[in-house]
């Protein structure tokens, strides 16, 4: 199985869920601190000089922020024309500082600019006669296995050129058919002694020795049960070598703490990182929201209890859906790319793990920008490594409504049940929830979730080659997420007239569906009523056949907040809770 990635589009807005910048940020004086926050573009003082000739894919001011809401970046040219685009700051004393250092966060493509395809590159360049000639101080080749689209950390230091008085530095993009490229907070000052920085964060099960790890989830069902592991990868960015490295991970509501390496710490020298892991200190269990805090240390750094660290917030409800994202659409999206100039038909999947028996209801699917109105697409559903396809959707049409132009932090769902008899997921087995889109003359773009963790080989697609790829660690999960039964036993429920469905999406916004099976035939009627018991909705379905049916509910007109609904089929009735936004 190979990687495979996709050229993800700036989102047009601060992505909300940030992790740790400094844990121990000591004040120091900089020749340049640049976080291209300012209107003008490029900042006072740089410049930018480019070969592509259209503005749209030259340096440009950003919302894909590391730690605002802007940075710098450069978009790709899907025409495949050549880029070399350069931005450089402005002329530098470094006698000025006693030990120069640059700082700056970035982030690329893996899969399009080091392997499998080497089509773009990031490099770093240094001149000391103001720009007429530049030595080549940093690659992105040169940082390893990296995550796509994920902000890295850079420290470079520049001791070698402290005698400069007319020092610039240059970043530059160059290449054809690659991705975008983001730089942000930009530092050029004195080196501090002591500093660690987080690089990325894991939450979820992580097996090191595994050819697969395993992301956690944002949304579980509840009833199926899951150990919180949380890893995070730690640089050293400070000049002095750090002993005793150790990462703390806490869940603050119940004050569950537990730390890495209690036996076996870690040592860091200047510039080099490692993997930390706390393992299974916590249980995904009983009904409610959970947000964990990270911090690291160093006999050298004190931590700062949970300040600048990185919070992750996992639901487990009652409404039986498996989630990867914050239901926060930021504008990051992705597809698959064009062939001739015929869009790509593709499949992509979140992979989800199953504790307990329950059964599948539907998929629901979030689509952005780009997407053509009246695509067609349906989901699946695979069961296993193999996988092993087991249910399916009719297909569907998409409405312009359903279309997610603009960021927001509820975006419009797109549900589809699976035709037939739901099928049975088995305990401790794997799924792979996939969206189907079909190519040809439409564009489906998919909404990628706003997760603060870095995803484990979550994410996968079926290509235009008949191959199923894993997107590389790191890669932010598609937002599709696997509906199941909240009965707590399927096969007592089946015994009843029928069975009720938590409504999908909860909360809901516009419009929810309330699914149910009925187990014989039967007369079904819906009652929706507020927190005062007054009843404000209605809706005789009339009588019908025994097997599964849905019912779509305009909620547009129903004032935010907590209703219950109760679903009668001849002498049998269940009520279930309903939140409206």
């Amino acid at each position: 199985m190979f990687q495979k990635d996709s050229r993800v589009y700036q989102p047009t807005t601060n992505n909300p869920f940030k992790f740790s910048e400094y844990l121990n940020s000591q004040t120091k004086t900089n020749l340049i601190d640049e976080g291209f926050e300012g209107t003008t573009f490029p900042p006072t003082g740089w410049t930018k000089q480019n070969l592509n000739s259209n503005t749209n894919y030259q340096w440009k001011k950003g919302t894909s922020g590391h730690s605002g809401s802007s940075c710098a970046m450069v978009e790709y040219d899907p025409s495949l024309a050549q880029q070399n685009e350069w931005l450089i700051t402005p002329t530098l004393d470094l006698t000025q500082l006693t030990v120069p250092v640059l700082e700056l966060w970035w982030s690329m493509s893996y899969y399009w600019g080091v392997s499998p395809n080497n089509n773009y590159d990031f490099f770093i360049k240094a001149s000391t006669n103001g720009g007429t000639t530049c030595t080549t101080l940093w690659k992105e080749d040169s940082a390893g296995t990296f995550s796509s689209f994920s902000y890295q950390k850079l420290a470079i230091n520049l001791s070698n050129f402290a005698t400069s008085t007319n020092f610039k530095l240059a970043f530059q993009y160059i290449g054809s058919d690659g991705a975008a490229l983001y730089i942000d907070d930009i530092t050029v000052g004195d080196l501090i002694p002591n500093r660690l920085d987080f690089q990325s964060i894991w939450s979820g099960y992580v097996t090191f020795d595994a050819p697969f790890q395993w992301s956690g989830y944002t949304q579980i069902p509840f009833g199926q049960s899951f150990p919180v592991t949380f890893a995070a990868d730690i640089k050293n960015t400070g000049a002095a070598t750090q002993n005793n490295v150790t990462l703390t991970a806490k869940e603050l509501t119940t004050n569950t703490s537990a730390s890495s390496n209690p036996t076996n710490p870690v040592t860091l020298a200047f510039n080099q990182n490692d993997t930390l892991e706390v393992a299974d200190f916590f249980t995904l269990s009983a009904q409610g929201s959970y947000s964990f805090a990270l911090t690291a240390s160093s006999s050298a750094v004190n931590p700062t209890p949970y300040k600048d660290t990185a919070k992750v917030v996992v639901n487990s409800d009652v409404t039986g859906v498996f989630s990867r994202d914050h239901n926060n659409f930021d504008g990051w999206r992705t597809w698959n790319g064009t062939t001739g100039g015929n869009v790509d038909a593709y499949q992509i999947a979140n992979l989800y793990e199953i504790t307990n028996p329950t059964k599948a209801t539907s998929i629901s699917f979030v689509v952005a920008s780009g997407t053509s109105n009246g695509a067609i697409v349906k989901v699946l559903l695979y069961e296993g490594w193999k996988r092993q396809l087991i249910a399916e959707s009719n297909y569907h049409t998409i409405t312009a409504n359903q279309i997610n132009q603009n960021v927001t932090s509820n975006p419009v769902a797109v549900t589809l049940d699976f035709n037939g008899t739901f099928p049975q997921l088995l305990k401790d087995s794997v799924y792979f929830a996939a969206v189907q889109a079909f190519g040809g003359s439409d564009s489906v773009w998919l909404a990628i979730g706003s997760t603060n963790e870095q995803p484990n080989y979550t994410m996968y697609i079926y290509d235009t080659d008949n191959l199923w790829y894993y997107y590389p660690k790191g890669s932010r999960p598609s937002m599709i997420r696997l509906n199941t039964s909240t009965s707590a036993n399927v096969n007592e429920a089946e015994k009843t007239t029928a069975n009720v469905f938590q409504n999908i999406p909860n909360p809901a916004k516009n419009s929810t569906r309330i699914s149910y099976q009925l187990n014989k035939r039967s007369k079904v009627s819906l009652e929706i009523y507020d927190l005062t018991g007054r009843k404000v909705m209605e809706l005789n379905e009339g009588t019908q056949n025994e097997g599964y049916h849905n019912i779509e509910i305009n909620v547009s007109n129903l004032t935010s907040g907590t209703y219950f609904y109760t679903l009668k089929a001849d002498n049998y009735s269940k009520t279930l809770k309903m939140i409206v936004q």
